[in-house]
């Protein structure tokens, strides 16, 4: 055979990432099962695709019933092909896969791209079908693709496996596409080529019942002809393993995760390739901690994926906004205030070159940049070099729209050829972005986009969204210091011993937390009358009592809570009372009488939480109390483990955080030992995963310097 892997260009030989799916993009043969002489076979398709991409490896057809298509024989079995084979591309009935996967490891086929359907998307005979397939797998050590998906896209060498006829992409992109759904991935391929974009390589992961994202991400790590990833995906199943590798991957990933809403979607995402949905605030923050770029709409894939490929990184923060009408300047003024934009002044330099180019004297030269009756070519051009000469300016953006003020000036169709030549050579000689909307007639747009070495937005809203996440990723601290502390943990496991499932007893909770050194109430147990009567003469006021019993999680919610105890007669009353309303309320609680503890001095109240993710593993919540978390829903999570800058930027997320730092006169509240209970317990749930919730609910945080104190805290185990 005259054609091998080698370097293709892009020196193959040198990629040091997973080598199970060299095969799967680097094939010098690939057999096509399912393909038949039937003109409405789709797996024709498949072969369609490879002779029209001009693949230069051998392709075997095959098919239990033989014949003879495309001008080549189609074999009954991959064991009669004599030649090695390093992929196989099948799209066959359901039922037929572990047969041929069994035939396919005595052949030594060791790669495979499943494009068949019907697996556990279907139904739950689909789900043990496909632990068949797995096994066969297993059995001979193939690694796999799919099942329901379009297989595998590498432009590289015209390997193109998916069952639907897809135009042939030229060679030479550098985007690797994950998608796992086949057709809202050929869709972004769509989407990109509108911007001139093309992609080097695009995998359908469908059901990833073997091969995942995680998978092709340790290979795209190290893969040389690979500068932009862009993931598509309903479900992360190995959420730790994925956090992993993005942090070890230098280069800028696009996430559009989708299966975010309620029970409709999570049943279309069920149906379609089996997706379990994971919290989206999860992702959320996954995506904030990892320097993931998240998009929330399709087609800004295809616009930051332009601004990666074409602008400089952004430096800073402060913009220059230039525009050419009054009202436009208003709009980039509050574009840029939501998205946390410096707006610096325009320096006397800009403003003395930019006069001698207005007629009537009566634009005021600020920043936003009104043009006004400046509205020629050569000011805008002018305007934009001499900003971008200004040192505290980062990046210059502009709103255009299309309109003649005089013939043959402004028509901004002029923009479709000076932008090539002019407006990227400026951004290059600056170092800096330049980006613009412009609002025009669909023909004129298209023509410009087409045109333009940058991207061109069509609404200014969107520009400056997308030019916020440029900034963040760039801008993104990478520090990664984490706190680690001293601890006793085997108080923790002697305790964990005796509470091997459900919730911990309340003083086994508080006893844990201060073993990891965090402080908290040192609660009396009154479990009968003659206690109460001895405890209550010696204890100082005033005294907060809560209902012991590990069937209660919420006390407050069937009364069984009194909060400032003022004396002896009222600590007495109190208890009856809490005893009396538990056997109104919940009358098959377990019942082991209350706890007692001396009221926390007034402080800001806050909740931590941490809650056990399905993909993720630990997650911890922060929020403010009361009806901050509990009506207003104002929290924020990060993945453990977390780095100083998480945690600090998860304190400030939260909007009512505010109250920490001090308002009306308040001195701020003891942020950095709020920020070491934090990690206190980030500490504990990696020590002991067994802990699948735990809540400090509230912790009461004091002055700075005077630290917190946990006045009531609940851990669950599995």
């Amino acid at each position: 055979m005259s054609w091998k892997i080698k370097s293709s260009g892009n020196n193959r030989e040198a990629v040091k990432g997973d080598k199970k799916l060299q095969k799967i993009f680097y094939p010098e043969n690939v057999a096509v099962i399912g393909v038949s002489e039937n003109e409405g076979n789709l797996a024709r398709n498949i072969v369609q695709n490879l002779i029209n991409w001009e693949y230069k490896g051998n392709i075997y057809l095959v098919n239990p019933k033989g014949g003879f298509t495309f001008g080549r024989k189609i074999y009954k079995s991959v064991l009669e092909i004599e030649e090695e084979v390093d992929l196989a591309a099948i799209l066959t009935p359901a039922r037929t896969l572990p047969q041929i996967l069994r035939e396919c490891g005595e052949k030594g086929i060791e790669r495979a791209a499943i494009s068949t359907g019907g697996f556990s998307e279907l139904d739950n005979r689909g789900k043990g079908l496909i632990e068949k397939v797995k096994e066969e797998a297993r059995r001979y050590n193939i690694r796999f693709v799919g099942p329901n998906g379009i297989a595998v896209i590498n432009t590289e060498i015209g390997l193109c496996l998916p069952f639907a006829l897809v135009e042939k992409i030229p060679p030479g992109g550098n985007i690797a596409l994950l998608a796992q759904s086949g057709g809202v991935g050929l869709s972004i391929i769509i989407l990109l080529a509108n911007e001139n974009l093309h992609i080097n390589k695009f995998v359908s992961l469908g059901n990833k019942d073997d091969l995942d994202e995680v998978d092709f991400l340790r290979y795209l790590k190290e893969d040389e002809s690979t500068e932009i990833i862009i993931l598509h995906l309903e479900s992360i199943t190995r959420g730790k393993e994925f956090v992993e590798i993005v942090r070890e991957i230098e280069k800028p990933i696009i996430l559009y995760k989708a299966n975010t809403g309620g029970e409709v979607a999570k049943r279309a995402a069920l149906s379609h390739t089996a997706a379990l949905a994971t919290d989206d605030r999860v992702v959320e923050a996954m995506c904030r901690q990892t320097g993931i770029i998240r998009v929330s709409q399709m087609h800004q894939i295809a616009k930051l994926s332009k601004m990666l490929t074409s602008l400089p990184p952004l430096k800073g923060n402060k913009i220059a906004a230039i525009n050419v009408a009054g009202g436009w300047s208003v709009i980039s003024s509050d574009c840029a205030e939501k998205n946390e934009f410096e707006l610096p002044e325009i320096s006397e330099k800009t403003t003395k070159g930019l006069k001698k180019y207005s007629r009537a004297g009566v634009i005021k030269f600020t920043n936003p940049l009104d043009l006004g009756d400046a509205f020629a070519p050569e000011a805008i051009l002018r305007s934009f070099e001499l900003s971008l000469e200004q040192e505290n300016i980062d990046a210059v953006v502009s709103v255009f729209f299309d309109v003649e003020i005089q013939p043959n000036i402004i028509k901004f169709k002029f923009l479709a050829e000076s932008l090539s030549s002019i407006f990227g050579n400026l951004g290059k000689k600056y170092n800096k972005p330049l980006i613009f909307c412009l609002i025009s007639d669909r023909e004129t747009y298209s023509l410009v986009n087409k045109a333009a070495p940058m991207a061109i937005f069509s609404n200014p809203e969107e520009m400056f969204e997308l030019l916020a996440k440029y900034r963040d990723y760039f801008l993104r601290d990478k520090e990664d210091e984490k706190l680690s502390f001293k601890v006793n943990k085997s108080k923790v496991k002697k305790i964990l011993r005796k509470n091997i499932k459900g919730k911990i007893p309340d003083l086994d909770g508080f006893e844990i937390l201060r073993a990891y050194g965090i402080n908290t109430v040192e609660p009396i147990h009154i479990k009968n009358a003659e206690i109460l009567e001895e405890v209550s003469g010696k204890i100082s006021y005033p005294q907060v009592m809560k209902i012991c019993s590990p069937d209660i999680l919420h006390k407050s919610d069937i009364d069984g809570i009194k909060i400032g105890i003022k004396n002896k007669r009222e600590f007495k009353e109190s208890y009856y009372e809490i005893l009396k309303k538990v056997k109104e309320n919940f009358p098959s609680a377990r019942e082991r009488g209350v706890l007692s503890y001396q009221m926390v001095e007034a402080g800001r109240e806050v909740i931590l939480g941490v809650k056990r993710d399905k993909s993720f593993g630990h997650v911890l919540m922060f929020g403010m109390g009361g009806i901050y978390v509990e009506i207003l829903k104002d929290v924020s999570f990060r993945v453990i483990p977390f780095s100083l800058n998480d945690v600090r930027g998860m304190v400030k997320e939260v909007k009512s955080s505010s109250l920490l730092y001090g308002v009306r006169g308040e001195r701020e509240a003891d942020i950095s030992y709020l920020i070491e209970v934090m990690f206190r317990i980030s500490q504990l749930v990696n020590d002991f995963p067994e802990i699948a919730e735990l809540d400090l609910n509230p912790l009461i945080v004091q002055e700075k310097g005077q630290k917190a104190t946990c006045v009531d805290a609940r851990i669950i185990v599995d």
